[in-house]
């Protein structure tokens, strides 16, 4: 399995920001915390830059997918999707794709 990197940037409140990022990996549109979140932040003050590794699971479905972003104040605990004080949250789109080695199974 090959590991990335995520660099997320909190915004300008001087302190309890939060930010967490999440990945729909089977395509159902609802962000599982246990098995997609790929990150997140400790405590961290104005314009902090939280950086983690993920690994994308064997499991995730190839394809066109959900990255979601969300920052929360005051929340050390973010679900994708529940209501939030303060905050943002954006949706990008990232495309999962095969190894080599998947390529094999699926005639590639």
């Amino acid at each position: 399995m090959t590991s990335y990197t995520i660099s997320l940037k909190v915004g300008t409140w001087y302190s309890s920001n939060y930010i967490a990022a999440f990945i729909d990996f089977n395509h159902d549109g609802v962000f599982t915390t246990a098995t997609e979140r790929i990150a997140m932040s400790p405590n961290m003050a104005a314009n902090g830059t939280y950086t983690t590794t993920f690994t994308v699971p064997t499991t995730a479905y190839i394809g066109t997918t959900t990255l979601r972003v969300r920052e929360v104040y005051a929340n050390s605990n973010i679900d994708a999707c529940a209501y939030g004080t303060y905050g943002e949250t954006e949706d990008y789109s990232v495309t999962i794709i095969p190894t080599c080695n998947s390529c094999y199974g699926l005639g590639l």
